[in-house]
């Protein structure tokens, strides 16, 4: 936690400093944002983390290291894969899913390989606004050209974990 809020202070800084430079009143903007988007997301959370723990409660866990386990390999990693396209939601909502299946038993890669699914398939999003802006073609050949970077993550995931020794460990 304190690694990433060092990484926003560093990026965030000159980056205001730029703004500031261009036309100080952006700041005045940007904050007013700021402001509003953590409003947004801490009413939100509280929902969206107990959502995930029902869902979590719902799957049981031998089910979900049976499934998406660490010795599942290429096979829970797939599984992942398209459970991540079917997630539901935003991030408030998927990542607390993934950090409760990480805690019941799923492997790091297969995780990594289920939120990169809910990135890259997103099935709901797909349905309701990519098809019919969009239209079916568009989806079909966006879905063809990047169905393999979930799987793909998982298992450079995995690779470069056992390369270097790392253990993929979920807070």
């Amino acid at each position: 936690m304190l690694g990433a809020l060092l990484i926003l202070l560093v990026v965030t800084v000159p980056v205001a400093a730029f703004a500031w430079r261009r036309d100080p009143s952006t700041l005045g903007r940007a904050a007013i944002f700021t402001r509003v988007e953590f409003l947004r997301i801490a009413v939100r959370l509280p929902f969206a983390l107990t959502a995930a723990a029902c869902i979590a409660e719902l799957v049981p866990e031998r089910t979900i290291a049976a499934v998406l386990g660490p010795e599942t390999g290429l096979a829970g990693i797939a599984a992942a894969s398209v459970l991540g396209g079917l997630l539901p939601g935003g991030p408030i909502v998927s990542f607390p899913i993934a950090i409760l299946f990480a805690h019941q038993g799923a492997g790091g890669p297969q995780v990594i390989a289920m939120i990169t699914g809910w990135s890259v398939y997103a099935f709901h999003r797909v349905i309701s606004f990519e098809s019919p802006i969009m239209g079916w073609p568009f989806v079909g050949l966006r879905l063809a050209a990047s169905w393999f970077v979930p799987p793909l993550a998982g298992i450079f995931a995995g690779v470069l974990a056992a390369a270097f020794g790392l253990a993929i460990n979920i807070r």
